[in-house]
């Protein structure tokens, strides 16, 4: 006798990568489990398993749709919005150690 459990939530989304491929993986959250017990699983397995896990509600559109309020996309360049309307642009890590570096050059 096995116990088949059922995912109720999913927690996050990663991406593994091998030599010569990538792999999509989720973090499931199941029924009846702690959130300690959950396990990561290939995503396209678990998206024709439990579709339902993968579509969001129209709370979760109406919520993107209002974080996205707040974001400007000039060509290629992000920038978030802030209450007086100026633009702050959005950087990743290496750009924001670079610009990090050249403030600090020579103070150290």
């Amino acid at each position: 006798m096995t116990y088949e459990g059922e995912p109720i939530k999913n927690l996050a989304r990663d991406i593994k990568q091998l030599r010569n491929k990538s792999i999509a993986l989720v973090k499931l959250l199941w029924k009846k489990h702690d959130v300690e017990e959950a396990t990561w699983e290939p995503e396209e397995a678990m998206r024709e398993q439990y579709p339902n896990l993968f579509t969001a509600t129209e709370n979760d559109k109406r919520t993107l749709r209002r974080l996205a309020n707040d974001y400007v996309l000039d060509g290629e360049i992000l920038y978030k919005r802030i209450k007086d309307l100026e633009l702050l642009r959005c950087v990743d890590v290496v750009e924001a150690k670079q610009i990090l570096e050249e403030v600090y050059e020579g103070v150290l």
